[in-house]
């Protein structure tokens, strides 16, 4: 999140996948698959 700040980015969301297979939105958090489809429908 501070990140996003310093980059002027604060509103533009990021999905990142790690090796774990965890989804996240840079801007929201964690995320679970079935929260992410729900976004994308």
């Amino acid at each position: 999140m501070e990140l996003c700040k310093e980059l002027n980015i604060d509103a533009i969301p990021v999905l990142q996948l790690y090796k774990n297979n965890t989804l996240t939105w840079s801007n929201k958090g964690f995320i679970g698959k079935e929260e992410l489809l729900q976004k994308l429908m």
